[in-house]
């Protein structure tokens, strides 16, 4: 029994080291005739991937959105993009 313990401790440990602990975030509202759609991540672990993946996700968004064909990317506001930000 002891070694069935091990194992699955020793298994959830491996898995840890592979598991990105990210979050993100969709949120839609109305505003008048137009629906505004917000998209923020979380990355517990600093790594220089997070804005890439994040804007893969605002183009899966885009993409899935009704008109996004329509929509003029120089219509985007710096919220549609994300930022880089350094922490001290």
């Amino acid at each position: 029994m002891p070694l069935i313990g091990t194992s699955i401790g020793i298994l959830g440990l491996l898995l840890s080291l592979f598991v990105r602990p990210r979050r993100a975030w969709v949120r839609a509202r109305r505003e008048g005739s137009r629906t505004v759609v917000e998209i923020a991540a979380l990355d517990r672990v600093r790594r220089d991937d997070l804005p890439d993946e994040l804007q893969e996700l605002v183009d899966r968004v885009r993409r899935g959105l009704p008109g996004a064909d329509a929509q003029d990317e120089d219509d985007a506001g710096p919220a549609d993009r994300p930022s880089k930000e350094s922490k001290p």
